[in-house]
């Protein structure tokens, strides 16, 4: 092994490890649907670079990524370092069905005079087989003259029916508020839908239904995650305020059920009434 050589595996070995111990990092471990990128830092300018997955360790069994609907290379898969430059990268997206194989994306870099060197790190794909859903399904308030917004919690949930890893955030969550679609950014500590008054129709005087329904989700490697069967959508009713009328009838109802009691300055009688058809007079 000449010089070159030994200089190009210093530099590519912790790289190569690194990765590989990591083995649950979503990068190594993807869920099917994502995209990720791979790359290796602490290469020399002007070396030339080519990337090409195997089913081997050995590197038998290479892929044609023309003609393999598991993955596909979004970047270059070759190029050369730059100037000022010490990595290459190449994304890939993992489709539906790389869950059923292992994968060793290798690294293969070339110096100038025709030296070269191979590394590799394994990559096993996951089903995707997440669901997002509401905490609770239904849920109430009084019509509220200061706003009518509200806030509705949401769970998200992995493979093993964990909650999801913060890794994986933020979320993306598209939904319909009575059929009116909007979309809204979750945080990991912050797992709520914000529903806001302006977006339904409400009349003070009567109940209002908000129905609100996860329609999608994509992670941070826009990875899709299905709402749930049960709990994607949330019925939120406003109830109406109680309305109150003073009529004739209402103040005639009154008055018979109250005393009343007055006092006429004029003299120096003192009248009680009693109600509409008792009066009682009386003086010193």
């Amino acid at each position: 092994m000449n010089q070159v050589q030994q200089i190009i595996i210093t530099l590519l070995l912790p790289i190569a490890f690194g990765l590989s111990a990591k083995a649950q990092n979503p990068v190594l471990t993807p869920y099917e649907g994502a995209t990720h990128s791979y790359g290796w830092n602490g290469l020399q300018e002007g070396l030339g670079y080519e990337f090409y997955m195997s089913a081997n360790a050995d590197g038998n069994g290479l892929y044609n990524d023309a003609l393999t609907g598991e993955f596909d290379f979004l970047t270059s898969s070759s190029g050369t370092v730059g100037i000022g430059e010490i990595n290459a990268t190449l994304d890939i997206a993992w489709n539906a069905g790389a869950s059923l194989g292992h994968y060793y994306l290798w690294i293969k870099v070339t110096y100038p005079d025709g030296c070269s060197n191979y590394r590799y790190v394994g990559i096993a794909p996951q089903q995707n087989n997440r669901f997002v859903g509401f905490d609770i399904m239904a849920s109430n308030q009084c019509f509220n003259i200061e706003g009518n917004s509200f806030e509705q919690p949401v769970s998200v949930l992995d493979n093993n029916d964990q909650l999801l890893a913060e890794g994986y955030f933020p979320l993306t969550v598209n939904f319909t508020v009575n059929g009116a679609a909007f979309s809204q950014i979750v945080e990991f500590g912050q797992q709520v839908l914000q529903i806001r008054e302006e977006w339904f129709t409400i009349d003070p005087l009567l109940n209002t239904d908000v129905v609100v329904q996860i329609i999608g989700v994509t992670d941070k490697n826009s990875a899709q995650i299905q709402p749930g069967i049960e709990n994607g959508m949330h019925v939120h009713t406003i109830f109406a305020i109680p309305e109150i009328e003073f009529t004739e009838e209402l103040r005639r109802r009154y008055y018979r059920n109250e005393e009343i009691t007055a006092y006429n300055f004029n003299n120096t009688n003192l009248i009680k009434w009693l109600g509409p058809n008792q009066v009682y007079s009386g003086g010193n």
